[in-house]
């Protein structure tokens, strides 16, 4: 285990596993649709995330890997859209700890909203074993920061770069 697990001020550091939700355990590729428009409209493609199948092969690690550590949620999605994101995540049988999505709207990368989601983790008091990701750009980042990430797909957005700025001002 990583040398981070001594928490020097309360030692109740707790071991859990993350795992992300798009593209890991949700299949969300019939919402991409709604990205490879002139304007991309980001409010339906969070909406549409109530419709994702899960990705049953995840969903049975989620399961062997909860009954060792509990399991805490990284997503780059939108705070705004947390309650469809419980609703899924409880209509799938994925029941977590915790749940990290995207404080704000912007144009921040995936990658940079889920390296600051690591300080806050730690400042909960938890530290990852094991990260499971899709993305290449966000499972290198995982690495890069130490920790040992299971990548389940390879999921490579450099096609979605045309889209301009992560401009989510769509969604007010």
């Amino acid at each position: 285990m990583r040398k981070a697990l001594d928490n020097e001020t309360t030692g109740r550091v707790r071991a859990c596993a993350v795992f992300d939700l798009d593209g890991t355990l949700a299949r969300h590729y019939h919402r991409r649709k709604y990205l490879l428009q002139d304007n991309p409209n980001w409010k339906s493609f969070f909406e549409a995330a109530n419709f994702d199948p899960l990705i049953e092969t995840v969903a049975s690690v989620f399961h062997m890997v909860r009954m060792s550590v509990p399991i805490i949620i990284c997503t780059a999605r939108p705070e705004k859209y947390r309650e469809i994101t419980e609703r899924w995540l409880a209509r799938k049988g994925l029941f977590v700890e915790q749940i990290y999505m995207r404080e704000h709207d912007g144009d921040v990368s995936d990658v940079e909203v889920k390296r600051e989601m690591i300080k806050k983790i730690r400042e909960d008091e938890w530290e990852p074993v094991f990260i499971v990701e899709d993305r290449d750009d966000v499972a290198e980042m995982w690495r890069e920061e130490g920790f040992l990430c299971l990548q389940c797909a390879r999921t490579d957005f450099k096609g979605f770069q045309n889209l301009g700025s992560w401009d989510f001002s769509d969604l007010e």
